[in-house]
């Protein structure tokens, strides 16, 4: 029997004292481009889920109501989609395809949001309980894919239930709301927890440790999307033919931060349009145009990150908040845009012809005071909440390094004397 090594003689020693990687404290150690876009991101992130608690919470149907008054809206909404086995894509496709020249090898591209005319998902179960399984799956879409201005048409008949008109940003509004909803039911157990959007074997050939009971529930899961079965039709763009039903086979492993197999197969579906017709980096983390997005992200922004073409990633990159200079610039917008609905050219024309009225003014001004007396107070909370989070990661460290200096003791003390010459 062979001799485990210094490496994974420490990690089970750590685990033993309950320390992994994944569930350690960490901090950032730029405030105002690590802390501040992080912190703008966690309270979009507590918006969203907020608002999806009050739309399940004011439904109609009672079968997620209850759940989202007591908090168990995240497990119970992953339990049901988790029951769904296999999807159709039926006519994936550019909805408005507009041709924008070619690529390096001569291929036409194009610009357009990606979707399909229809989604059909297949669930688990036979008899009464597959189509049982189907309605709780088309309830929870329901409440899922609540639009600013209406919903997505969901049907289900017999064990499948099928989604009209999904596009790209859409699938990742859901993976945002149900992925912040199993954060939250882990960080229950372990607060500091942090998993990057990667495939589980992936970050454990990085080192990166986590508690065996979370390990196993993300490996049950590698195991039910490796299950999961995936056929497309696909609209060519330049001749508007359809191709012939294809098999998209899953990838080697899921990300661990996808709670149910659809949401990855989906985005394959979509990206098999977009990487090559409209480019790798061009994926639309919310719909450009903001009257249809889904009304817990009304009045909320998310960016996606550029991705550096020399980083090789296995996951997709995580979406971020706005800083400083980002909120500086919306401001900036909203105050020309302001402007410009009144026909002026800036907002110092409009005091100066008093063409809103000076009662008009004087709520603006006090409103601006507001705004900015909000802005202040927040930036305050932030850089208070940034030190503690540091002091909060250093105190950890310390701990570690309390535990490996005992053992160090411990093994001076144990060690047998050295022979004399």
């Amino acid at each position: 029997m062979g001799i485990a090594g210094p490496k994974v003689t420490a990690t089970a020693i750590l685990a033993e004292h309950g320390l992994y990687v994944a569930t350690a404290p960490r901090y950032h150690k730029s405030f105002l481009d690590g802390y501040l876009p992080a912190a703008d991101k966690q309270q979009t992130l507590d918006t969203i889920v907020e608002r999806t608690h009050a739309d399940f919470a004011n439904s109609p149907s009672p079968d997620f109501a209850e759940a989202a008054k007591d908090g168990r809206l995240g497990p119970a909404l992953i339990a049901t989609l988790g029951a769904i086995v296999s999807e159709n894509a039926v006519e994936a496709k550019f909805f408005n395809p507009l041709p924008k020249g070619r690529n390096q090898e001569g291929e036409e591209m194009f610009d357009g949001d990606v979707g399909a005319k229809s989604i059909v998902y297949g669930v688990e179960g036979a008899g009464d309980e597959a189509v049982e399984n189907a309605r709780l799956a088309a309830v929870a879409f329901q409440g899922l894919l609540i639009r600013e201005n209406g919903f997505y048409p969901v049907t289900n008949q017999g064990a499948t239930v099928r989604i009209y008109g999904m596009a790209e940003h859409t699938i990742r509004a859901v993976g945002r709301k149900l992925d912040e909803l199993q954060l939250n039911e882990w960080r229950k157990q372990y607060p500091h927890l942090h998993l990057p959007k990667e495939p589980l074997d992936v970050l454990l050939a990085r080192g990166i440790t986590m508690p065996p009971e979370l390990q196993d529930q993300l490996r049950e899961r590698d195991g039910r999307y490796a299950a999961f079965q995936t056929t497309a039709t696909f609209v060519d763009p330049a001749t508007g033919q359809i191709s012939n039903k294809i098999e998209l086979l899953p990838e080697d492993h899921s990300i661990v931060r996808d709670p149910v197999a659809l949401l990855g197969q989906t985005r394959r579906v979509f990206n098999s349009l977009i990487e090559p017709l409209r480019g790798k980096d061009t994926k639309l983390e919310q719909d450009p145009n903001k009257a249809n997005r889904l009304r817990s992200e009304h009045g909320l922004k998310l960016k996606r990150p550029p991705v550096d073409p020399m980083v090789e990633r296995s996951g997709p990159p995580e979406s971020t908040g706005l800083n400083p200079v980002d909120k500086g610039r919306d401001w900036a917008t909203e105050l020309y845009t302001e402007a410009k609905k009144n026909r002026l050219n800036t907002a110092l024309e409009a005091v100066l012809l008093s063409s809103i009225g000076p009662i008009e003014v004087g709520v603006k001004a006090i409103r601006l005071a507001v705004r900015l007396a909000k802005t202040g107070t927040t930036f305050a909370k932030d850089l208070y909440r940034w030190r503690r989070q540091k002091t909060v990661a250093v105190n950890y460290s310390r701990k570690i390094d309390t535990i490996i200096q005992d053992l160090r003791w411990k093994v001076a003390w144990t060690s047998p004397e050295e022979p004399k010459a």
